[in-house]
């Protein structure tokens, strides 16, 4: 982690990120998957993964620094996996996640995946704060036009949502009002 090393990438010829991912995977994290990870262009929004063509992708810039991530969509198959499974603290899980849904490229392989289902099924099944901050992970997947139309698309989820308002807990009322709310104006 944090380790730098010089690698020359070799734009000609048509071959695929994989190679090169592989390479730097083997020099980085032997034993790891090179399909689950990607290489990501500092200061830019460019992933290259594993299935890229070098020669069709003209968006990488020579001379930047790419750093070696693991890919969105594992990121986001995995925090959806520990959201659906029974142990694990669900807490500090969520709380990172409004964080994570922060990352465009993130937040829309989490929403593809199905979050935000995983997100509503975590708010009927726990209560306090780790509700209040899986009702704040979902406002922020709505931010997103593909969350914003999940969220809207399920009727349930209106429901779920008038359900807490009358909660005990003043923050997820709040929270549960203003996602009502949200949710009127974008359907008007």
């Amino acid at each position: 982690k944090g380790a730098e090393i010089n690698y020359t990438l070799d734009m000609t010829g048509g071959l695929f990120w994989r190679d090169h991912i592989e390479a730097v995977c083997e020099l980085l994290a032997p034993g790891v998957d090179p399909q689950s990870m990607a290489l990501f262009q500092a200061n830019t929004v460019n992933l290259f993964h594993y299935d890229s063509r070098t020669d069709t992708d003209n968006t990488f810039r020579p001379s930047t620094l790419l750093q070696l991530v693991q890919h969105p969509r594992v990121v986001a198959t995995d925090i959806i996996q520990q959201l659906e499974t029974p142990e694990g603290d669900k807490k500090a899980l969520v709380y990172a996640l409004r964080d994570k849904l922060k990352e465009p490229l993130f937040a829309e392989h989490f929403i593809d995946a199905d979050g935000i289902g995983a997100l509503l099924a975590l708010v009927r099944q726990v209560y306090g704060n780790t509700q209040t901050y899986a009702l704040n992970a979902v406002q922020m997947a709505m931010c997103y036009v593909s969350g914003m139309r999940t969220v809207a698309e399920r009727s349930e989820c209106m429901e779920q949502l008038y359900a807490l308002m009358p909660a005990d807990n003043v923050a997820v009322s709040r929270r549960a009002l203003e996602l009502v709310f949200v949710l009127c104006d974008y359907c008007e």
